[in-house]
């Protein structure tokens, strides 16, 4: 292909002069793309970046340089090195001293990848090179060279780790930089500290390359002057984001974990800020909080055993680390819907759970301190989730997506609030039942529009069954299973789900409860059947099934019924008709003989039969592809998992399988009770 700059500027000029897709678009597209790693583009590249071209042309110069000095270096021969190199500083500097800096920005990485490239057996000290020329630069013309270098300074971080490379090389380019290091802070601390005089967009760019030179570690003592150097321009909104961005940087550094005392001096500055912060969160104003957020959380989640021994060490210490937890708590309190109106809120998660994980791991005296110190700050913790999960009235409204976030955001709210019982302990308990009384108090008084405050409080209880299932006997959850019965749950479907869920959780305390047990089956029967809440009621009604079967006893006849009814429905998913079969198999065990075999059978036909019409097929392709469909799809009787246990059977003994062959029905019914657990009145073994 003949890739000379006449014909790439003409296809380059084409391909963007059409206003509309047309079929040549591909194959312009495909045919630049060979062209800029072809051989020839070391050559047209120069001649398409003459300021005489159109600003598209330029731009695919630019671009056609990046490629060729990232990814083709190695076509550049030793002897050749001296001119690329001249010839690309030459014209990165012409951009700097003024062009579209866009094209400038391209240029600034095809520099910054040479310099990685040949550093340091083709080019000793580039850096260093480079801020000699800006230095001159500087005295001789001011601050007209200045952005492009600071662009360069920018992107040379991002290219080291963004280029693959052997690690042996890495490791070198590495160390190179980090040589340089002191130089490059030295020029930025004095640029930050002539800001008047320098040009806004300078500044900015400053603190961008900044950040990007954090990664490599700055040294503490340069650390923590940069932070007094930064931390009073943060109020400035234009440039607040990035200055903060780069404090996070410095702040989340692993090699802080080793200067404690001045990153505690840090720490000490950053809460300083929280009258910005609370101005920010007054004013709903989460876009500007955001960066703030981000820099507290960092803090904590990178510094969380430093806080906990601080606390301890000195009352100074204790004052700033709870300050700092104040700070993020407010973060976790955002007084704004999730996720339609605020979205900084779920920051804080990872942060209590590695906080309280912390707290945990301290020695007793220590642990105790914290907890008296911290305590508070998990309650109004609590307070918070309670309130920012709960359902808000027009959640019906909301969009797929909206409900979905919303949902993920819930459980991380169980999750949170089920960590602030290793803190909290018996408190926490007070505190939902306490909530729980009101949010019954209110609904029974004919307030519908409070159940979401109901629904929020059941939704807690149950995050936390979990962490209760290994408690001895604690009065504040009796208390709390005493209440069930009298919670008025219905009609709404999400207080029913969350009402079931509780059932299901507490299921292991509820055995010692058989009257409780008996005046929730019918709350749990009467929902299996409804595919808005089969997911929690079918979950509920086995795990009752599983720690209160002497307890359910009584109520064995009207679980049959209420599981046969729902079977047949053919509203339940096959997942949920599978949960369904233990519960029948705990629950047909206490029937009399006669009674077992006809409940089972009207249970079990429909299943059979299609799993006869299955068997007795002419297994066709089409046949085939037909009894995929219908199993892949739910639509068959014989999609549920339970008779997944029919192959297990056959495979684990060939001679029930060839009886089964003799007398297929009656060997299908007798493989059902696989299914029947070991009960007092048989000595059927459990299949799960």
């Amino acid at each position: 292909m003949d890739f000379s700059a006449a014909n790439v500027e003409k296809v380059v000029k084409e391909f963007y002069s059409r206003r509309s897709v047309s079929p040549g678009d591909a194959a312009s597209h495909d045919w630049l793309n060979k062209a800029q790693v072809s051989p020839q583009a070391w050559n047209f590249a120069w001649e398409l970046l003459s300021p005489n071209k159109s600003a598209e042309v330029q731009f695919f110069g630019a671009n056609a340089l990046v490629i060729k000095v990232t990814k083709c270096f190695h076509e550049v021969n030793q002897a050749d090195f001296p001119l690329l190199q001249n010839r690309l500083i030459q014209l990165f500097r012409s951009y700097s001293a003024g062009g579209p800096k866009v094209i400038l920005v391209r240029l600034s990485v095809a520099v910054a990848s040479l310099m990685i490239h040949s550093m340091p057996h083709l080019w000793p000290d580039p850096v260093r090179d480079q801020i000699g020329l800006l230095r001159k630069d500087l005295e001789e013309s001011g601050t007209k060279m200045l952005y492009g270098f600071l662009e360069l300074l920018t992107v040379l971080p991002e290219e080291f780790t963004t280029q693959v490379m052997p690690t042996e090389r890495r490791h070198m380019v590495k160390e190179k930089l980090l040589q340089n290091l002191p130089e490059v802070l030295q020029l930025i601390v004095q640029l930050l500290q002539e800001e008047s005089a320098v040009p806004n967009d300078c500044v900015r760019q400053a603190v961008r390359s900044l950040q990007g030179w954090v990664q490599f570690g700055i040294p503490m003592e340069v650390t923590e002057k940069l932070v007094e150097l930064i931390l009073p321009k943060v109020a400035k909104e234009d440039l607040a984001e990035v200055y903060l961005e780069v404090i996070t940087g410095i702040i989340s550094h692993p090699d802080t974990h080793e200067h404690a005392d001045t990153v505690k001096r840090i720490i000490q500055r950053l809460v300083t800020l929280e009258p910005l912060m609370s101005k920010y969160m007054a004013e709903e104003n989460f876009d500007a909080a955001l960066p703030l957020a981000s820099l507290f959380i960092a803090a904590g989640e990178t510094h969380p055993r430093l806080l906990l021994d601080w606390t301890v060490q000195s009352e100074e210490g204790r004052l700033a680390a709870t300050k700092l937890i104040s700070l993020i708590l407010q973060v976790s309190s955002c007084p704004a819907q999730y996720p339609t109106q605020e979205k900084i809120s779920e920051m804080a998660f990872g942060f209590w759970y590695t906080f309280q994980d912390d707290i945990i791991a301290c020695d007793p005296p220590q642990y105790q301190t914290c907890v008296g110190v911290y305590g508070q700050a998990y309650h109004a913790l609590v307070e918070a989730m309670l309130k920012k999960s709960m359902l808000p009235l027009s959640y019906d409204g909301w969009s797929s997506d909206e409900k979905e976030t919303f949902r993920c955001y819930r459980t991380d709210v169980g999750d949170t609030i089920m960590y602030c019982y290793n803190i909290l302990k018996d408190d926490l308990l007070k505190l939902l039942n306490h909530h729980l009384d009101e949010g019954v108090r209110l609904c029974q008084q004919g307030q519908a529009q409070n159940w979401p405050y109901m629904e929020t409080c059941l939704y807690a209880w149950a995050a936390i069954a979990a962490s209760l299932g290994e408690e001895e006997e604690n009065y504040l959850i009796v208390q709390f299973l005493a209440k069930l019965p009298s919670i008025p749950c219905k009609g709404e479907i999400n207080v029913i789900t969350s009402f079931l869920d509780c059932i299901g959780g507490f299921a292991e305390w509820l055995d010692g409860y058989p009257n409780l047990v008996a005046n929730l089956v019918p709350v749990v029967t009467s929902a299996v059947g409804n595919p808005k809440l089969a997911l929690s009621a079918t979950m509920a009604l086995k795990d009752l099934a599983r720690d209160c079967t002497e307890a359910l006893q009584p109520c064995s006849r009207d679980i049959i019924s209420a599981c046969a009814a729902a079977l047949s429905s053919g509203q339940l998913k096959p997942s949920e008709c599978a949960r369904l079969m233990f519960p029948v198999g705990r629950m047909v065990a206490y029937l009399p003989r006669g009674d077992m075999l006809n409940e089972l059978q009207s249970i079990l036909t429909p299943y059979l039969t299609e799993l006869q019409n299955i068997a007795n097929r002419q297994q066709s392709p089409s046949a085939q592809d037909e009894d995929r469909s219908c199993t892949s799809s739910g639509s068959s009787p014989c999609s549920s998992r339970p008779w997944m246990v029919v192959d297990r059977w056959q495979l684990q003994s060939p001679v029930r399988a060839s009886k089964a062959k003799r007398s297929p029905w009656r060997s299908s019914f007798l493989r059902s009770f696989l299914w029947l657990p070991k009960s007092p009145r048989l000595g059927w073994q459990t299949r799960k």
